[in-house]
C-alpha cells in the first residue's frame, strides 16, 4: 500500500461547533465538495424536516428522491463505490474530505460520500451519503442526537432518510461493526480508517479504490 500526501489550505475557525442534527451538519458539508461491499484499502497519498424535503442547500435546486432511489443505493446491489485520494480541507471548524463515488443508475454528480473530523472533537468523526444533494444515510461516532423525548450523549449511531420527502430519519443507536473509539482520547489514523471500513460495509460501499491518507495531526480529542 502506498502512502500519500494531502494538501490542506488553511482557513480560520468560527468557534466551537454545538451539537446538531442531520441536517445542520449536511448543510456544512454542502459547502465546497468537489463533484466528482467494502473492500481493502489502499493506503495513500436537531433536524429540520422543511429543509430535508426541499433539498435546497447552499442554494442549489431543489431534488428529491424516493425509497427505492435510496434503496437500490445503498442496498448492496447498485455496485456503489468510492475511489481516488482522500484529501482533507480544513472548512470551518473541522477537517473535512469528500469522496468522490459512483454508482450504477445513478450520475456521478447525485452521489457524494463525506467524511468529516471535528478540530476539537477528533474523536465524534462522522461519514455521511448524499444523494441528489440530500444527506440520505449517517454514521455519528460518539455524537449527541435527540430522538423525540430522548437524549443521548455521546453514543455511536446511524441516520437514515430512506425517501427525501420522509421528514424526521430514522435512528439506530449502537450499530454493530463500528470501532469503539474512547471519547476525548487521541483517535490514531488507523481508528480512522477502520471507522471508514464500518461506514461502508452494510451500505455495500466498495472502498477498494480509495487512496487513504492520514487526517493532519492539528485537531483535538
Amino acid at each position: 500500500m502506498r502512502r500519500g500526501v494531502s494538501h490542506v489550505p488553511w482557513s480560520p475557525c468560527r468557534g466551537a461547533e454545538q451539537p446538531r442534527g442531520l441536517v445542520d451538519i449536511c448543510h456544512d458539508f454542502a459547502e465546497v465538495a468537489p463533484r466528482g461491499g467494502s473492500g481493502a484499502l489502499r493506503r495513500g497519498t436537531r433536524s429540520n424536516s422543511v429543509e430535508y424535503a426541499s433539498g435546497a442547500i447552499c442554494g442549489r435546486p431543489a431534488m428529491t428522491y424516493t425509497a427505492q432511489d435510496s434503496g437500490w443505493l445503498l442496498g448492496g446491489r447498485s455496485e456503489f463505490r468510492a475511489f481516488g485520494p482522500i484529501e482533507w480541507q480544513e472548512i470551518n471548524t473541522s477537517y473535512r474530505a469528500y469522496l468522490r463515488a459512483s454508482a450504477r443508475g445513478f450520475k456521478e454528480e447525485e452521489v457524494r460520500v463525506c467524511y468529516n473530523i471535528p478540530l476539537k472533537r477528533a474523536s465524534e468523526p462522522s461519514l455521511t451519503v448524499h444523494l441528489r444533494g440530500i444527506c440520505a444515510y449517517r454514521l455519528d461516532v460518539n455524537g449527541d442526537h435527540r430522538d423525540g423525548a430522548k437524549f443521548y450523549r455521546g453514543v455511536t449511531h446511524i441516520q437514515r432518510l430512506a425517501k427525501s420527502d420522509q421528514g424526521k430519519p430514522s435512528f439506530e443507536p449502537n450499530p454493530t461493526g463500528v470501532p469503539a473509539i474512547v471519547r476525548h482520547k487521541r483517535v490514531s489514523p488507523s481508528e480512522y480508517r477502520a471507522v471508514l471500513g464500518a461506514f461502508a460495509a452494510p451500505i455495500g460501499l466498495d472502498i477498494l479504490d480509495v487512496v487513504w491518507t492520514d487526517p493532519p495531526e492539528r485537531r483535538h480529542p
